[in-house]
């Protein structure tokens, strides 16, 4: 996986192309060439990248299915997957909206938002175990975001 390279391109009629174009020249000022190496590397391993890649994509499942199920077993109603589950991608965005308005543990705060949620969590880890990103930087303030692209050492931990 290229998480966060940033790299990307697009295979789409010439009217949308161009209109794809228009609106990306704008926001990024283009990728460094390492990344552009890495990413030709990686299209050289041909359709669906070979093994190395089936290897990982199977690594990603067995991760965003053990998170899956961690979350649905803790025992709270304040915490769904009403997003869905990604079919492909390497995060999982569970709605926290029913904790909006708890009590903080061992705090004793109010929990306003998915900024104090994730406060919470990460006031009650070890440093450098854990992080959570509120999900409104990715245009759902409802949630927060669990990235799964780490070792299931670490996820056991986490989660």
């Amino acid at each position: 996986a290229m998480t966060g390279w940033r790299m990307g391109y697009i295979a789409a009629p010439q009217h949308f192309a161009t209109a794809c174009a228009r609106i990306q020249s704008q926001t990024t000022s283009g990728a460094s060439s390492i990344a552009q190496e890495a990413a030709v590397a990686a299209l050289e391993l041909g359709p669906r990248g070979g093994k190395v890649v089936e290897e990982m994509v199977a690594a990603f499942l067995k991760r965003r299915d053990y998170c899956v199920r961690r979350l649905s077993e803790m025992p709270s109603n304040r915490i769904s997957l009403d997003y869905g589950i990604p079919p492909g991608a390497f995060y999982l965005l569970p709605t926290i909206s029913g904790s909006f308005g708890c009590k903080h543990l061992p705090s004793g705060e109010i929990i306003k938002d998915a900024d104090d949620f994730c406060r919470g969590l990460l006031s009650q880890s070890d440093p450098g175990g854990l992080a959570v990103v509120p999900g409104d930087a990715f245009g759902s303030a409802d949630t927060l975001r669990i990235s799964y692209a780490a070792s299931d050492e670490l996820l056991e931990q986490a989660m």
